[in-house]
């Protein structure tokens, strides 16, 4: 007798607001969360991501956010969700605006190749991390002022 027993384990997790009686609530896959964050930025630093997630994880952290994403972002989600931590990926937009960061004058109403640039790479961002179980939403822009 052959016993075949099925799991559905979900691809990613689905994220939602809803709102009731005045007040707002971030649900994932069906369940509130209530967000227990930090911002990090030590995504070149690979080798120690466990110890990092577990100590996030010891001091009941449940999500972190990125300023931007890059070639390290997918270790940084599969150490994330080994922790059960979510992670608001970030994509970067420039400020635009002279003596910001990088001295940035790009200008968006007028250069339209940059911004193309900056969408096209938004665009492949969500293509590339939104299946991620450890995605929790997305931070586009980053304090653009």
């Amino acid at each position: 007798m052959v016993i075949l027993l099925f799991f559905f384990i979900p691809l990613h997790a689905q994220t939602t607001i809803a709102q009731a009686d005045d007040q707002w609530q971030l649900f994932v896959d069906g369940e509130a969360f209530n967000i227990k964050g930090v911002t990090i930025d030590f995504d070149q630093d690979t080798t120690n991501y466990n110890t990092y997630f577990e100590d996030l994880k010891f001091l009941n952290v449940n999500s972190i956010r990125l300023w931007n994403h890059n070639k390290y972002t997918i270790k940084l989600l599969d150490a994330a969700h080994k922790y059960g931590i979510k992670v608001m990926v970030g994509i970067w937009m420039r400020y635009g605006r002279p003596d910001m960061e990088a001295a940035d004058s790009f200008d968006y109403l007028t250069d339209m190749t940059g911004t193309q640039v900056m969408y096209k790479d938004a665009i492949n961002a969500v293509e590339r991390y939104k299946n991620h179980p450890a995605v929790l939403t997305w931070d586009v822009g980053n304090e653009v002022y």
